[in-house]
């Protein structure tokens, strides 16, 4: 649908913004598209990018801001431009960035098709949930953006939708166009995708099928979502998902080339079946290599991070190459865990979703262990490997030998286990006396239930954490804190439950919010909230 943009006078042709003025797309951080992240990615494979931390960055389709706005509030010292479509959603990030008095940061209401060389060159060029939903004409113009505007070590990321997973799914998102068609009105046109889907659960509901049991799948996930994701993800006109090898020729006529997936461990053949990684590890083209691996894992979409044409991308990796980055951990300690058992030589397992580590070794499950209690905080090698040798009584050096060949750590990485970062984290180690959390969390809790870490991950908050959270402006003492919440308690705003059934009527506030008060904080200082 076409719409006509006065101010500048453009006809686009690419996308409908009515809907998305009416029901904005909600703006999320995705730490996947972070200069940092991406700037690890180049470094571990030897490339020589701009630091994040004084870049000048630019977001093609930046919505209200959620991603580059945190990252502008985290690092002053960088520049960040936004453009988007939506002058609804500009306008609402640009509230937040007067709010947070942030002068490292420009949203402009823009179309992709406007920006020329006189923006100047950029270290990092991020376009995250666009390049599937625009036309041809549009997709061709973020990618030579890329090239006309990148500078010479710059690094892009870009994601989009792909085959062969969207053959599947396309199934539901047609069934749902069919069944809205004709209907204008956005909400309108939600309640009645969502009508279709039960429809569907309803007429499968005895059906065993294979074909039936993935609909089912399909169709239940998407009942869960919110509006604006069935209206913006599925019920767009323009929805195009690419193999990777398209999207590869589309990258290598704009000087481009691939540097990696942000999810490194997507690019490791052996983590598929040993016959099918032997095979493609064979492969001397890895663009060939990475679409038979969508084939077989029936990916339906990507993230992938470009950089110039002409870079000397080193891809073979070495274990030693990570004692110089940082480490942190997803996995997790079973429910029956004993720190006892970390000196012996039982077999131990950590998990993360459907993923399971086993280790025996006492020093293995000691690094584990090490890097579980850091709760996502990146420690340096050298220093995980250090702590480890002081608890241990044994060389720094050879507990550096054994993480990088015993433990396999690259293996980890690769596998996913493990994750690297270029740097860590000022986070503090401890609750100061007056506890500051970021400004930007602080902001986002006064006006919804997930807010945005200093890791740059989007965390759902209870109402007694979003009303304590607000208050966290490093001047207030933590016996301020309980009466603040208490506050909010009587005026009726806030009620508590005490978890001990025992407790029943004869419940304490005062007591019960000052054994609350420090475990919120904890728990706020362990994803990340908190500032040093």
């Amino acid at each position: 649908m076409s719409i006509l943009d006065r101010k500048m006078g453009v006809c686009f042709a690419w996308i409908n913004m009515s809907s998305y003025d009416e029901i904005p797309y909600t703006s999320n951080p995705f730490f996947s598209s972070t200069p940092a992240h991406c700037y690890t990615l180049a470094r571990l494979f030897r490339l020589t990018p701009r630091h994040f931390a004084t870049a000048k960055v630019l977001e093609l389709g930046c919505a209200s801001g959620g991603n580059i706005i945190p990252l502008a509030y985290r690092f002053p010292q960088a520049s960040f431009v936004g453009i988007d479509l939506s002058n609804v959603q500009v306008q609402a990030g640009q509230q937040q960035v007067d709010a947070l008095n942030l002068d490292n940061i420009s949203l402009r209401h823009q179309s992709i098709l406007e920006l020329d060389r006189s923006e100047g060159l950029f270290d990092y060029i991020i376009c995250h949930g666009v390049f599937s939903w625009v036309d041809a004409r549009v997709q061709d113009k973020i990618l030579a953006l890329c090239d006309e505007l990148l500078s010479e070590t710059g690094v892009a990321y870009v994601s989009y939708n792909t085959f062969p997973g969207w053959n599947f799914v396309r199934v539901i998102r047609d069934m749902m166009r069919f069944h809205v068609r004709g209907l204008t009105d956005p909400k309108n046109k939600a309640a009645q995708a969502r009508s279709i889907l039960e429809f569907v659960l309803v007429g499968l509901r005895d059906d065993d099928e294979p074909y039936a049991n993935f609909l089912r799948s399909e169709a239940r996930n998407l009942a869960q979502q919110e509006d604006y994701y069935l209206l913006h993800e599925q019920l767009e006109d323009e929805n195009n998902p690419v193999y990777f090898t398209e999207f590869m020729d589309l990258v290598y006529r704009h000087n481009l080339q691939y540097l990696g997936d942000a999810n490194l461990s997507t690019m490791f053949v052996g983590n598929l079946p040993p016959e099918t990684g032997k095979h493609l590890a064979e492969l001397t083209d890895i663009v060939q290599t990475e679409q038979y691996m969508d084939f077989i894992h029936n990916r339906r979409f990507r993230s992938s991070v470009l950089c110039r044409k002409g870079q000397q991308i080193q891809r073979d990796l070495n274990a030693s190459d990570l004692s110089t980055f940082y480490l942190s951990t997803r996995l997790k300690a079973p429910a029956d865990f004993g720190v006892e058992r970390l000196s012996d030589a039982s077999m131990q397992r950590f998990s993360i979703e459907h993923t399971h580590l086993d280790v025996d070794h006492p020093v293995s499950k000691h690094a584990i262990y090490q890097l579980i209690e850091q709760h996502g905080k990146p420690i340096h090698f050298d220093d995980l490997s250090k702590r480890l040798g002081e608890h241990l009584d044994l060389p720094t050096d050879q507990v550096s030998e054994h993480l990088l060949h015993d433990l396999h750590l690259l293996r980890l990485v690769l596998g996913g286990v493990v994750d690297v970062h270029a740097e860590g984290s000022d986070e503090p180690a401890t609750v100061s006396a007056y506890p500051r959390a970021s400004a930007v969390a602080r902001l986002q809790a006064a006006s919804q239930a997930h807010v945005t870490t200093l890791r740059h991950q989007s965390v759902p908050l209870s109402d007694a954490e979003r009303i304590l959270l607000r208050y966290l402006d490093g001047a207030h003492t933590q016996a301020d804190l309980v009466g603040l919440v208490i506050g909010h308690i009587d005026g009726g705003d806030l009620q508590i439950h005490s978890q001990n059934p025992e407790n029943g009527p004869n419940l304490d506030i005062n007591r019960e919010i000052e054994r609350l008060i420090p475990e919120l904080l904890d728990r706020f200082r362990h994803i990340g909230l908190l500032e040093a």
